[in-house]
Order: structure tokens, then sequence, then C-alpha cells
């Protein structure tokens, strides 16, 4: 072997050497960055789409990382929940996710202060990752007659959106 031919050897196996560390680094910077991004996106409430047709009724309990948002639906509760079953399905990449009725049948007992939701449907939305919290739970219900017309939802689908997210 001349020694030109060692050197050139050599050198192929430094540069190799190098070429590799570049990328290991390359690859544990796009790691990190991509941990923070998706950190960031856990500071702010995990939106799910309305059903077609619902009207926005309001907020409750807005804190720097939750909030209760209320929507009007003129549908049945079961379309809504067929509706949020879908987007479950969607969400989770599977059918397995449910959506839960309670009380399981029939209707809750009524309230001793008066007038008390009959029977409301549960579904999860999580988005939860590492060292971060969010999700939305929403909570779908029939609609309660009110003589006040701004509250009066009587005939409607309300859907109750609980919100938490990483502030």
């Amino acid at each position: 072997m001349t020694r030109r031919e060692k050197r050139s050897s050599g050198s192929s196996i430094v540069r190799y050497s190098l070429i590799a560390g570049v990328i290991g680094i390359l690859i544990i910077i796009a790691g990190v960055l991509s941990f923070f991004v998706d950190q960031a996106s856990r500071q702010a409430p995990f939106d799910i789409q309305p059903p077609p047709g619902s009207a926005w009724w309001g907020t409750s309990e807005e804190l720097s990382n939750s909030r209760n948002v209320f929507y009007r639906v003129n549908d049945t509760v079961e379309n809504v929940v067929a509706y949020y079953q879908q987007k479950m399905n969607e969400h989770y990449g599977d059918s397995v996710e449910q959506c839960v009725r309670i009380p399981p049948t029939g209707e809750a007992p009524p309230s001793p202060t008066g007038q008390s939701i009959p029977f409301k449907f549960s579904c999860m939305f999580d988005r939860s990752g590492f060292r971060s919290t969010q999700y939305t739970l929403v909570e779908i219900y029939p609609g309660l007659p009110n003589v006040d017309p701004a509250l009066d939802a009587e005939g409607m689908t309300i859907v109750k959106y609980e919100q938490l997210w990483q502030s």
C-alpha cells in the first residue's frame, strides 16, 4: 500500500465519522425542537368543532388554563352524540373510545332544588402528553324549559365543553 492510499483510507474513516456525528447532532436538535413545539401547542384549549347548526350559548368559570363553553343545538341528543362519537373515532383513530351515558339507562333522580338534567352523555377528547395536560370533556344533554327566553332550551340539545390545558 502506498502512502497516498493509506492517507486516503484514513481520511475517509474520519470523514464518515464526522458526517455521522453531524447527522446525530441534527437528529438530537430536531427531537428537542419537536418536544418544545409540542409542549407549546398544549398551552391553549383543545377545541373540537361543534356540530353543524350549533349556536354559542356562553362561557363560565374562565380561568387562566380552564373554561366551560356552552352551545345549543337544534337537533336530537342522539344525533349530537353520534356526531361526537364520529369525532372521537377520528381523534383516537379507532372506535374503542365511546361516549358514555349517565345514568346508563333511565333518568337521573330529580333534584330537590328544582329542575335537573334527566341524563347526559360524556365524551372525553384527551391530548395530554409528557408533562402536559390538554383535554376537552364534552357533555351532551337535553335542554330544559325556562321562563327566561335567554335560558330557555326546551326542545334543543345542550353541549358543554369542560376544557383544561397546560398554562
